[in-house]
């Protein structure tokens, strides 16, 4: 079962072609997390920039302006398999990230690290994903993928497009905030059973957070495709469901 955790703070209601329970492409939503000061949370953006297709910058992130002086953001660079990771100064001088973070980009499906220096509560917001289906890219074989649900929705593991197309093999991580590690499981797929290893079984994938993910043996890099879960805010050139 789905569960919508967010909030929608801006919203029209669209053409009566699609009647008055549906909204707008111009609808806004926002998902508030509490992160303990100096800890880790694994996080991730389910909205779309309003102007920006690219995705939406980390600088203008409602996150990144709220950060205090020693906050910082780690991104996952699928090449290296290792983090790209900047702090902000901030005093009565200047306010800026490090030149590694400064110019990124989150694109919905993206999962990346905070560590906040002060017990912060993030407001991830943006505009309400219109299309119909996002793809979350994987990476081949052996090495880690970033990933969260495009979509501001909860979904439970076993139900997203990624755990259904999985091998035997694949391995899912999610990050522990208590415990400030990793809860990681295995998907055991023979002729006899596919089942994901207790430990991950019966997670959620939460709107703004995120999980590693990491394919097993010679698998090729591809494009996992998640249906979005709502019928609105829908275009105006899609026809009514």
């Amino acid at each position: 079962m789905k569960k919508f955790a967010w909030i929608l703070v801006a919203m029209l209601i669209a053409s009566t072609a699609f009647g008055a329970d549906v909204l707008s492409k111009n609808a806004v939503g926002f998902v508030k997390i509490t992160i303990p000061a100096k800890q880790y949370e694994a996080l991730s953006i389910p909205f779309n920039d309003s102007v920006d297709t690219e995705g939406i910058a980390w600088t203008n992130t409602a996150i990144a302006k709220d950060a205090v002086n020693g906050s910082t953001v780690y991104f996952w660079n699928g090449e290296t398999q290792n983090w790209d990771f900047g702090t902000l100064t901030k005093n009565n001088t200047r306010t800026q990230w490090a030149v590694k973070v400064r110019s990124r980009k989150i694109k919905p499906g993206e999962m990346f690290l905070y560590k906040p220096a002060t017990e912060q509560t993030v407001t991830i917001s943006g505009e309400v994903p219109e299309e119909k289906t996002l793809d979350v890219a994987i990476n081949a074989g052996k090495i880690y993928s970033a990933i969260g649900n495009p979509y501001p929705c909860d979904i439970e593991w076993t139900n997203t497009p990624v755990a259904e197309a999985a091998n035997n093999g694949d391995t899912v991580y999610f990050w522990n905030v208590e415990t400030q590690n990793w809860d990681f499981g295995t998907l055991t797929k023979n002729n006899t059973r596919t089942q994901w290893a207790v430990k991950v079984r019966s997670k959620v994938l939460e709107p703004g957070h995120g999980v590693f993910f990491k394919a097993a043996g010679s698998a090729e890099a591809k494009a996992v495709t998640f249906d979005r879960p709502y019928k609105w805010p829908k275009p105006e050139n899609e026809a009514a469901e």
